[in-house]
């Protein structure tokens, strides 16, 4: 019976928006019908009549319901929740997920991947250097796997690997302390190149550079350093060309727009920069399809197949279909099914570290949770826990379980 009565509230829980929906039709709909009576003069008593009494007795029951349910429902959200740790009933597995798909996630200096159930975990690549971020290739046969020091190719058919590119950096301090970073890689749609940028710097000197890599070949090519500063490039749909977009600020009190936006192509034959459009516009972006229009087919399909620890694909708390997660100032973990109703899931509890900045001890420390991120059904929730390791949860029940029980980080797929 208690199991019966969990599983209504839940649904009514998560439901919430519709039954308030349909609470507010039928207060409505009978509203409509008592002033209709009134108007033509027709006694409550004839209406029942009419209606059949049943059937007038039977709406205004289930309002009557439906008015204690959804006040029951309010009040029970407001209550304390279950901290996400033991008393939260955490699974000791996820053989429960239906949901078909090989999960890949950083642990230190190894790329992991394991199916969603907790089956088949295995190293998929090892590095000597902490790993950063890492890129499918659109065909899925490789992954380029940065490092704090390389960018590496690692093939996972022969699971054979090779350096592309290095940083050099001195394994101990120098008096002149030389920095470096590889970034902004991207996949040809052809599977067989590669673009990136490796920048070093000094106190004394920095040397900035974008290169061209064949995979075929084995062989790269430098970009003619342009003279304004590539800021990323994007390969067209035909693997030919690079291009970048620049904006330029302009004065509004006699332009009628804010922007005019500079359109460079980096031809793979040349590989020097060429600007091929300028036009005014509105905002500091520009979608593909204005570009499209013009005549410039730009590949983004290698964009979802990259997983890397900083910027927007760390956290990812609107699926895209439409649920939302998030964590509110009383640090509940809440759950949006629709459009505005919280149902409120955990207390995420936080984790005081001694080492760690003062603003984060005044608030009891960081939350135990880190790294959240949809799995592309829209149904799964995947999760770092400070104490348990790879949590996978489904929000629309609230159950929650261990994928595995160590720490990682930066969950992709392909």
């Amino acid at each position: 019976m208690q199991t019966v009565i969990r599983f209504i509230i839940q649904f009514c829980n998560t439901y919430f928006e519709i039954l308030l929906a349909i609470m507010v039709y039928l207060f409505i709909g009978m509203a409509v019908v008592i002033v209709a009576a009134k108007i033509r003069n027709i006694s409550i008593k004839a209406l029942k009549g009419r209606v059949q009494s049943f059937m007038f007795f039977l709406v205004v029951g289930v309002e009557v319901l439906l008015v204690f349910l959804s006040a029951a429902i309010f009040l029970s959200n407001l209550g304390k929740k279950p901290k996400l740790d033991l008393t939260a009933r955490v699974l000791a597995s996820t053989e429960w997920v239906n949901d078909e798909l090989e999960i890949y996630f950083i642990v230190d200096k190894a790329l992991v991947s394991i199916q969603s159930n907790g089956s088949g975990r295995r190293n998929v690549f090892e590095a000597r250097d902490e790993i950063v971020e890492y890129h499918f290739s659109p065909d899925g046969t490789k992954i380029l796997i940065l490092t704090t020091k390389d960018l590496i190719q690692h093939n996972l058919k022969d699971l054979t690997s090779e350096v592309i590119a290095s940083l050099h950096l001195p394994e101990t301090e120098e008096r002149v302390a030389l920095k470096g970073v590889i970034n902004g890689i991207r996949w040809a749609p052809d599977n067989q190149k590669i673009c990136y940028r490796l920048a070093r710097w000094s106190r004394y000197s920095s040397h900035d550079q974008w290169y061209i890599y064949d995979t075929q070949t084995k062989t790269k090519q430098a970009i003619v350093s342009p003279a304004v500063k590539i800021a990323s490039l994007v390969w067209d749909k035909d693997a030919e060309d690079l291009y970048y977009i620049w904006f330029e600020a302009l004065d509004t009190s006699i332009r009628g727009n804010p922007y005019e936006v500079k359109v460079y192509r980096v031809s793979s034959e040349t590989l020097k920069p060429e600007q091929i459009l300028k036009f005014p516009f509105d905002q500091a972006i520009i979608p593909d399809e204005n570009l499209a229009v013009r005549g410039v087919d730009v590949f983004r399909g290698a964009d979802d197949l990259s997983f890397g620890r900083s910027g927007k694909k760390r956290y990812s708390w609107v699926s895209e279909q439409g649920p939302k997660l998030g964590i509110d100032e009383d640090d509940m973990l809440y759950y949006v099914r629709d459009r505005w109703w919280r149902r409120r899931l955990y207390q995420v509890p936080r984790v005081v570290e001694i080492s760690a900045i003062p603003k984060y001890q005044y608030d009891g420390g960081k939350l135990a949770i880190q790294y959240v991120r949809w799995l592309p059904s829209g149904r799964y929730v995947i999760m770092e826990h400070h104490f348990y390791g790879v949590l996978i949860m489904e929000p629309e029940t609230g159950k929650i379980g261990i994928l595995v029980n160590e720490k990682g980080n930066t969950f992709g797929w392909y």
